[in-house]
């Protein structure tokens, strides 16, 4: 189990551990990272749970909404950590093709991949995959 350390008060300890069971970050392997800005189609993000829900993946992937990347071009932009893969134009069916390629078999979609940074040594993300 993970323990949540330093200056937190005891009550805010057990909170904090509680907010993690929830959003199951002892058994996340991927986080996906979807920008709801103006620019971008809110709507994205009821897609992505949509589908991980369809793929059985709840355990496995989390989502956050991001406001903007800053990039504001070629959007919906779309991030999935560990392997930092960056996509641009993610429509309803690119976002279905993203959790079944991506975060259930562990392939990108390269043909809306733009941008590569992990957040560790591709090595150690083949391990944990």
């Amino acid at each position: 189990m993970h323990r949540v350390i330093g200056g937190t008060g005891l009550g805010d300890r057990d909170r904090l551990q509680r907010r993690v069971a929830k959003r199951r970050l002892a058994t996340m392997e991927r986080h996906v990272l979807v920008c709801v800005d103006d620019d971008c189609d809110r709507r994205l993000l009821k897609h992505f749970r949509r589908a991980i829900d369809k793929a059985g993946l709840r355990a496995t992937a989390g989502m956050a909404k991001v406001k903007c990347f800053g990039i504001c071009t070629s959007g919906p932009i779309v991030v999935v950590y560990p392997e930092g893969t960056w996509y641009a134009r993610v429509t309803p069916d690119v976002a279905e093709r993203i959790v079944a390629q991506h975060l259930r078999d562990g392939a990108p979609v390269e043909s809306h991949v733009f941008h590569r940074n992990p957040l560790c040594p591709t090595s150690v993300i083949a391990e944990t995959a």
